[in-house]
């Protein structure tokens, strides 16, 4: 049975290519660049819910119970806080981190073309 794979230009030498990503066009080139803003993502959420009451007990109260009352407003309040603070974060520092690893891959790629030799 033949391959469906379209022909590739490059010889198998059995080594994988662990440095660059499967696609060239990629925002996010390492792997701290992505996770590094998820991690801050995290802290945050969790920081504003340890600050303001009713804390965790928000994240039961509105997922598993119907909450009535000013307790109902205070959860509302806290997640409502927290999530927005978790996702300013998250784009802030994808948009930083991803620019900062855009540039460094390219400074990275621009190196390595000044050292090859020219034909």
């Amino acid at each position: 049975m033949a391959s469906t794979a379209p022909p590739s230009n490059t010889p198998d030498t059995g080594v994988r290519q662990a440095r660059a990503p499967h696609n060239p066009i990629t925002v996010f080139c390492s792997r701290w660049s992505w996770s590094v803003p998820i991690v801050a993502a995290a802290v945050v959420f969790a920081a504003v819910l340890l600050t303001t009451p009713p804390g965790f007990r928000a994240l039961s109260d509105i997922v598993l119970g119907s909450p009535r009352g000013p307790s109902a407003d205070a959860a509302a309040y806290a997640l409502g806080a927290a999530g927005s603070l978790a996702l300013l974060t998250l784009l802030v520092l994808g948009a930083v981190l991803g620019a900062l690893d855009l540039a460094l891959h390219h400074r990275h790629r621009q190196a390595r073309a000044d050292r090859r030799p020219r034909q």
